[in-house]
């Protein structure tokens, strides 16, 4: 199989009304980079007609193009990670299938990892008024802050979605093999020469509601803080031993005012510091609880993805390839 330069992966879920215009948006960086390309989609048993959709388009475009379909629904970072280990390109960035990234970025990421400028480029988000809900851009500003001032130091105030790298960079990410983490997380983990490219968010193409629930980005935000930082078994124990201080000032207290009838003992303030030192163990346990399973979880090996099929078009040379 000819040497392929450039792999762009894409992950798909409930994308159906933007698949015509994701291959308008792929011969647009075609042309831009004057290079065959690689695309690989990744269809993360999205329920709606995406992947037939994708199917029917295999045999109508001039570079190669791949459909991997996961056992089950994993999550968008699977999706990446999968389309990661899959893609054979020297370099390989991440497109969105809600087209909120301008087809230039992917550009810019590709010449900017052709001349060895860096290992890993980020899209650096700006200006996310008129392409983010107002509530949506709250918890994502407050997320992206309190991780920028406990976990990582570098990551952009706005968080990253897409990310272009080299095979050296690729390599080592795939290699990470936890079930329970942050992708985010790991590329900043990892390190090598980075670079932040910044662009506009352009307003999904759809018009439909984003498939990153609410309670996907809670999960997602528990597994960054606790598959990278100490920081809640540290803040227990801080609290803990400025509980045990304060009952043992308490303590002493009330026995000097038993002894000396300074105030009356009111059982009702003891009933209530008996509660608070119950409630702050039953937090700190299950702060402690979740680091312990996720322990488990990743002890236990599974792999992160399971590809159930593929297909790819008449321009991969690759016969052993399903």
């Amino acid at each position: 199989m000819a040497n392929i330069n450039f792999s762009i992966i894409i992950p798909i879920y409930k994308n159906e009304g933007s698949i015509e215009d994701i291959f308008k948006r792929l011969n647009e960086i075609k042309i831009l980079l004057k290079d065959d390309i690689e695309v690989i989609f990744v269809n993360d048993c999205s329920p709606d007609k995406s992947f037939e959709k994708i199917y029917m388009s295999l045999e109508k475009v001039d570079y190669k193009v791949k459909i991997l379909t996961h056992s089950k629904n994993l999550g968008s970072f699977a999706a990446m990670r999968t389309g990661l280990i899959e893609a054979k390109g020297k370099f390989f960035s991440i497109m969105t299938a809600d087209l909120q990234e301008p087809p230039e970025l992917i550009v810019s990421f590709f010449k900017s990892l052709s001349l060895n400028e860096c290992d890993i480029v980020i899209g650096q988000r700006e200006n996310r008024e008129k392409a983010d809900p107002l509530l949506s851009r709250i918890f994502s500003s407050s997320f992206w802050w309190i991780y920028n001032k406990t976990i990582f130091r570098d990551v952009p105030s706005g968080g990253f979605d897409v990310f272009g790298c080299n095979s050296k960079f690729r390599d080592q990410l795939i290699s990470i093999n936890e079930t329970r983490s942050s992708l985010i997380g790991q590329i900043l983990w990892l390190g090598f020469r980075r670079k932040f490219i910044k662009y506009s968010r352009l307003e999904r193409k759809d018009n439909k509601k984003s498939g990153w629930t609410f309670i996907k980005k809670i999960d997602y935000a528990l597994d960054s803080f606790f598959s990278f930082s100490n920081l809640p078994v540290t803040l227990i124990t801080i609290i803990g031993l400025f509980s045990f201080l304060f009952l043992l000032f308490l303590l002493t207290f009330l026995v000097f005012s038993e002894k000396t009838n300074f105030i009356d003992v009111d059982y009702l303030k003891i009933f209530f510091v008996i509660l608070t030192v119950n409630i702050i163990n039953i937090l700190s346990t299950g702060i402690i609880g979740i680091y312990v399973w996720r322990t488990y979880e990743n002890s236990k090996r599974r792999p992160i993805s399971i590809v159930a099929t593929k297909y790819k078009n008449k321009k991969y040379e690759d016969k052993n390839f399903l």
